[in-house]
């Protein structure tokens, strides 16, 4: 089974960006159930750290070789939700073991001569459009090595523990992924969608829409609106662990 996703994955990493009914490279590929079933086994704690804020969620898998290539793609998040992207920047090299995409979403219900029209400057306006429609996607390379299961960052790091390994890393009979993280925040649809890799298997990411009314952090839509609430917000979160018989972790909203 193992090998099976293994073969699944390096099919990813080297097919050619799949197009949606748009004509758009899309961004995010299905993990296959059988799969998907067997990572979220695999991965059961985390998964239930980090769906309770969430009202929806999903395993993906992403396709780096569009951020790096494509001007413009979508981002499918679920069957009724998408946006399409474009970018602005690319801050990648060859061999650097991070990346940044920025790029702007599109058809958002704002622009920059309605907030001209309330009253900004051209300068605010322009910089108030860009916070609102922004997006920025984190990259992090890491190796993996079918033989032992283990993925390592190219800065030497144990990518589940985080921590240095002491030895070098050496890519002979491996492969290199990106472990990426982003927030989708849509104001056509005042929600936000959140990607990010799971811990424990960092090929595989997670996909929530965020629920605005368990968040224990401030977000741009929903989040505690005092410190009284976010106490009470975290309490209940912490309450739901211990029911689900997980140890509580910090900073995890």
């Amino acid at each position: 089974m193992k090998q099976a996703i293994l073969i699944s994955l390096v099919v990813v990493l080297v097919k050619m960006p799949s197009a949606t009914v748009s004509g758009l490279p899309e961004f995010l590929i299905a993990v296959p159930a059988a799969e998907e079933q067997q990572v979220a086994a695999a991965n059961a704690d985390e998964l239930k750290r980090q769906v309770y804020f969430a009202q929806r969620y999903r395993l993906v898998l992403v396709d780096v070789g569009v951020l790096r290539h494509a001007k413009e793609f979508r981002v499918s998040f679920f069957d009724d939700s998408y946006v399409n992207v474009v970018r602005r920047d690319l801050k990648h090299e060859k061999d650097s073991p991070g990346l940044i995409w920025t790029g702007s979403m599109l058809d958002q219900p704002v622009s920059r001569a309605d907030l001209t029209a309330q009253g900004l400057s051209p300068q605010f306006a322009d910089e108030t459009y860009n916070l609102l429609v922004g997006v920025s996607i984190f990259g992090t390379k890491y190796v993996y090595d079918p033989t032992s299961g283990r993925s390592v960052s190219m800065a030497g790091l144990d990518a589940t523990t985080m921590r240095p390994l002491g030895d070098r890393v050496d890519t002979k009979g491996k492969y290199e992924f990106f472990a990426l993280a982003a927030d989708f925040s849509l104001e056509s649809l005042e929600s936000t969608f959140r990607l990010m890799p799971l811990a424990s298997d960092r090929r595989y990411h997670l996909l929530l829409e965020l629920d605005t009314d368990k968040l224990i952090s401030p977000a741009r839509f929903g989040g505690p609106k005092s410190e009284s609430e976010r106490i009470i917000r975290r309490h209940l979160y912490e309450r739901y662990l211990e029911s689900q018989g997980i140890d509580p972790e910090p900073d995890l909203e």
